[in-house]
């Protein structure tokens, strides 16, 4: 089974999870025009790994997170897949109805607000479906700067 892979920097533990924090980096981190454009991103994003062996893991140290890759083929289809496919019927849809095109359009963005909302009351859910595990490779301390 392929897996996606990055490093990640335990924040916190308790005696079930490890919670890391991972820098996540855009596209254009290798494009030559990033400076200029200012819409080049690099954010990081806490995540939480439960784990027995939790306790093992020490606050600043570099792991690596794993997470089977058709979880991400998952997350792409729920986060931009599907609201584009729902985007582009309802657009159709309201034009095939004889809803002028504005209105159509209106309704097309529109319709991603409940979408989204509903994507965010089922977290808990995708929480479970998604989950990361640890690399079994030793932890190794990060250099202090």
């Amino acid at each position: 089974m392929q897996t996606i892979e990055h490093q990640a920097i335990v924040i916190k533990t308790t005696d079930s999870s490890v919670y890391a924090e991972v820098q996540v980096k855009s596209a254009c981190s290798s494009c030559a025009m990033k400076g200029a454009c200012g819409i080049g991103e690099c954010t990081s994003k806490t995540i939480e790994i439960k784990t027995p062996k939790a306790s093992q893991y020490k606050v600043g140290e570099t792991i690596t997170v794993i997470l089977a890759e058709n979880y991400g083929f998952y997350a792409l289809f729920y986060g931009y897949i599907f609201p584009l496919l729902l985007v582009l019927g309802v657009l159709f849809g309201s034009l095939a109805l004889g809803v002028g095109e504005i209105s159509g359009g209106i309704y097309s963005i529109i319709v991603l607000i409940p979408y989204y909302f509903g994507l965010s009351l089922c977290k808990k859910y995708f929480s479970k479906k998604f989950h990361f595990t640890i690399a079994e490779d030793e932890p190794v301390k990060l250099p202090q700067e």
